[in-house]
């Protein structure tokens, strides 16, 4: 073992010492990197306390700090004011980083121009941090490199490439199996809804819905009920709508729930309460709400005879029409995905001379590819002794229980009575012997040995009350009358109520489980509670879901979990019972 941790040490030297040197990254950063997804406050708070001492470290510290401020800063939602910094970090990573640092930079470079309003080039450089990723594995940034295009390019009314964009957002968020698979289906239903195809756009808004269910996240459960909405009510299906926006957690400030309720309010004739919600639609929508919002009170308030104001209402939609249009760069855009093609051409001749770099560093790799097989070693050699450990302690925990069962248990009563008549045939002897020190002596012992046994009666009594108090419970009786009911379904609830009558009866069953085998599932659990009621094995079956052969199946795993041996389903049984 030491012989190979010296090999491996000697080789990391060698190897290092013909790279390009660079010092390593301070603790501070470090750390601050370590909570940036869940606290990028605290994160950048951190980093900016290092922005004078940062200055006196070398080039790829200062780099590398500069980055995660924008990072944390992006987090944050704080807006990029300039390029000028993340292009200096592009520059530098172009020359020095990984394809992986590369890539990240090229993302912020695009975030930036998307803050200053600069659409073709923040198309361009997420486009450039696609392709430098191709190869990549960092799914998580890959994922917000397409999605930040698809937005882009759905903002320019580039419904195809959008749509493109966003399933391959799709194809890498699907690999964080997370919150970020339900913004992606929900953008590419978007795009659909833009062309028109409302039945593709349902089918992606119901997607998102049920994977916001799974993950239980409410704020992606009510973002994807409101936009469903309003595909609903622009089909004329009201009643659908309003079902959707009753399961919204709240509807607080939220401009399209307002502008919703007032289409459906107006299609009941309802039109006070459609003027309500209108404006508060309009109070709280965006330029494209409330251009809405005014075309739709122009249209009631011209039908209510008030000319003047649906004239006014007419002119600031046309206004908000005209702004829209101001904002909107489509031709630059697509001059820019017209140039990203052209380019193609240029980066495969770019790329025979990154194909002639390779060569130059093959037996760098080589060389890491030899460090790395006695790196996995090492740690294959750790990973047995950690199981061994394990093994040791599972084995120390189950014999504690066994003595502790044993001390409390009728075997260990009738062996302190053998010690008992041992000890009276010493005192017999003692007397004769007229040896008082010894009969106080043994007279102790045989006290303590009665007083032991007492206990153990006391406590057997105790546990055969709590046992029977429990068989005369309504979920004990519940779960054995079901058993023999196919007509009554057990319930959560059911589960809980079992598990605290167990807890109760059998000394904190549950947590003794958990402590011999913690990574045990809900529904090992559920076996393990059906055989302490004395439940059989085709009752357990059914009650679980499951058949008879895969119930025996798990008890017989159950046993090698928390013994680290092979046994029996029988030999599972009689552990659960003496629990």
């Amino acid at each position: 073992m030491k012989t190979t941790l010296g090999l491996t040490l000697l080789l990391f030297a060698t190897l290092f010492s013909c790279m390009r040197q660079e010092k390593p990254l301070p603790a501070e950063l470090s750390r601050a990197e370590s909570v940036m997804w869940e606290h990028p406050d605290s994160a950048l708070l951190c980093l900016s306390s290092l922005d004078s001492s940062i200055m006196n470290e070398p080039e790829n510290i200062r780099m590398y700090h500069a980055l995660l401020k924008i990072k944390a800063k992006d987090k944050l939602y704080i807006p990029h004011e300039s390029d000028s910094l993340i292009k200096s970090i592009v520059q530098y990573y172009e020359g020095y980083g990984t394809p992986d640092q590369l890539m990240e930079a090229y993302y912020y470079l695009g975030s930036a121009y998307r803050d200053m309003g600069d659409a073709p080039r923040a198309v361009r450089a997420f486009q450039d941090a696609a392709d430098i990723g191709k190869d990549s594995k960092r799914y998580d940034i890959l994922g917000r490199v397409y999605e930040q295009m698809g937005y882009r390019l759905a903002y320019q009314g580039l419904y195809d490439e959008a749509l493109e964009a966003y399933r391959k957002s799709y194809e890498y968020k699907m690999y964080d199996k997370g919150k970020g698979e339900v913004i992606a289906l929900r953008n590419i239903a978007r795009i659909y809804n833009a062309k028109q195809d409302t039945d593709s756009a349902i089918y992606y808004y119901q997607s998102a819905y049920e994977k916001a269910l799974l993950l239980n996240d409410q704020s992606r459960i009510d973002n994807v009920l409101r936009e469903l909405s309003s595909i609903y009510i622009d089909m004329g299906k009201y009643d659908l709508a309003k079902d959707l926006f009753s399961k919204v957690s709240s509807m607080k400030n939220q401009a399209n729930i307002y502008f919703g309720l007032g289409c459906i309010y107006e299609s009941y004739k309802q039109i006070d309460s459609a003027l309500y919600y209108f404006e508060k639609a309009n109070e709280y929508g965006n330029i494209y709400m409330k251009k809405n919002t005014y075309r739709i009170l122009s249209k009631i308030k011209n039908q209510e005879g008030d000319r003047k104001l649906a004239l006014n209402y007419a002119y600031k939609c046309i206004e908000l029409s005209d702004s829209i249009k101001n904002q909107t760069k489509t031709e630059a855009v697509a001059k820019v995905n017209s140039l990203y093609k052209y380019q193609h051409t240029e980066k495969e001749n770019v790329q025979l001379k990154i194909d002639n770099e390779k060569r130059k560093i093959r037996n760098y790799q080589f060389a890491l590819f030899v460090v790395l097989i006695i790196f996995f070693s090492l740690c294959y050699i750790y990973v047995l002794e950690k199981k061994k450990k394990a093994a040791i302690e599972k084995e120390k925990k189950i014999r504690l229980l066994k003595e502790n069962q044993y001390a409390e248990s009728l075997d260990c009563i009738e062996y302190n009575n053998k010690k008992i008549s041992y000890l009276e045939e010493l005192l017999q002897q003692s007397e004769c012997q007229r040896d008082n020190f010894k009969k106080q002596l043994v007279q102790s012992q045989k006290e303590l040995l009665e007083l032991s046994n007492r206990k153990i009666l006391t406590s057997q009594n105790e546990k055969s009350l709590l046992e029977i108090a429990f068989r005369k419970s309504e979920v004990y009786r519940l779960f054995h009358e079901t058993s023999n009911n196919t007509d009554t379904e057990i319930q959560n609830k059911d589960w809980k109520e079992l598990r605290k009558e167990i807890d109760t009866t059998y000394s904190n069953f549950t947590a003794q489980l958990y402590a011999l085998y913690p990574q045990i599932s809900e529904l090992e659990l559920h076996i393990c509670y059906l055989i302490k009621i004395s439940m059989p094995v085709k009752d357990i079956a059914r009650l679980v879901g499951r058949s008879t052969p895969a119930i025996t199946a798990s008890r017989i795993r159950l046993y090698k979990k928390i013994h680290g041996t092979e046994g029996t389903a029988e030999m599972m049984d009689k552990f659960i019972a003496d629990l």
